[in-house]
C-alpha cells in the first residue's frame, strides 16, 4: 500500500491543528460576546442588558451578608454617536441594596420621589432588577444614525456619597466626582460599551411603564 507523501502528512498535520484551533476559538469567541453590553428599547427608553455583568460578588457581597450593611451603586447611561464626541444624552440613578440574613435574600430600592422596590430575591435577580430599572431616553437619537452607549456601574459607600446627593437626586456635578474618583478598596466599578445600535433593530420591549431617563 502506498504510503501517504511527507506534503500529504504534513498538510493533514496543519489540517487537525486547524480544526483544534478553531475549536478552541469557538468557546473564547462565545465567551466575549457574552460578555459584551447590549440594549433593549420599550419604544421611549434604552435599557442595557449585559448578562455576565454580575455586581453582588466579592467584598461587597461579604460587607453584605457579614454586617447586615446596606450597599449603594450609582449608575451613569451615555449615549453618543462618535468615539470620544460629545455625549448624546446622558442618565444616571442610584440603588440601595440590602440582605436578610435570615431569609438569604436581596432587596433592592430606587429612593426619592419615584421611589421603586422589590425584595425577596436571589443576588443575580437583584442584578437583573437594577439593570431593567436603568433607562435612558431614546427621543434624541435618529432612527437610521448609528450610535453607541456606555454603561458604567460603581458602589459607593454612604458617607462618601451623602454629601453628593441633595433633595432632588444626583447630580451632574456630583455624578462627574462620584465616577472621576479612584475606586477604594473592596468597592465595586465597571465600565461596559455596546457595538454600533440602530434604533430598528433593537430588541423591543412590552409591559414597561413609560419613564423619561
Amino acid at each position: 500500500m502506498a504510503q501517504p507523501s511527507r506534503e500529504s502528512r504534513a498538510a493533514a498535520g496543519i489540517s487537525r491543528r486547524g480544526w483544534l484551533i478553531a475549536g478552541l476559538a469557538i468557546p473564547l469567541f462565545r465567551a466575549k460576546a457574552a460578555s459584551s453590553l447590549t440594549a433593549t428599547y420599550d419604544g421611549d427608553n434604552l435599557y442595557p442588558l449585559a448578562p455576565s455583568l454580575h455586581f453582588l460578588t466579592g467584598k461587597v457581597l461579604d460587607r453584605l451578608r457579614d454586617s447586615a450593611d446596606i450597599q449603594t451603586f450609582v449608575s451613569q447611561l451615555t449615549l453618543f454617536y462618535e468615539d470620544g464626541g460629545a455625549p448624546l444624552n446622558q442618565a444616571h440613578a442610584k440603588f440601595v441594596v440590602s440582605y436578610s440574613i435570615w431569609e438569604e435574600k436581596f432587596k433592592v430600592a430606587i429612593p426619592g420621589s419615584a421611589a421603586r422596590s422589590q425584595e425577596g430575591l436571589s443576588a443575580a435577580a437583584a442584578e437583573t432588577w437594577c439593570l431593567e430599572n436603568a433607562a435612558i431616553s431614546a427621543s434624541r437619537l435618529a432612527p437610521d444614525k448609528p450610535f453607541r452607549m456606555r454603561f458604567e456601574l460603581r458602589s459607593q459607600r454612604q458617607p462618601d456619597l451623602s454629601p453628593l446627593v441633595g433633595d432632588l437626586g444626583i447630580s451632574l456635578t456630583s455624578m462627574v466626582a462620584i465616577f472621576s474618583r479612584k475606586p477604594g478598596a473592596g468597592e465595586f466599578h465597571q465600565t461596559l460599551e455596546t457595538d454600533w445600535l440602530r434604533l430598528p433593530n433593537l430588541p423591543r420591549l412590552s409591559g414597561r411603564p413609560a419613564r423619561r431617563g
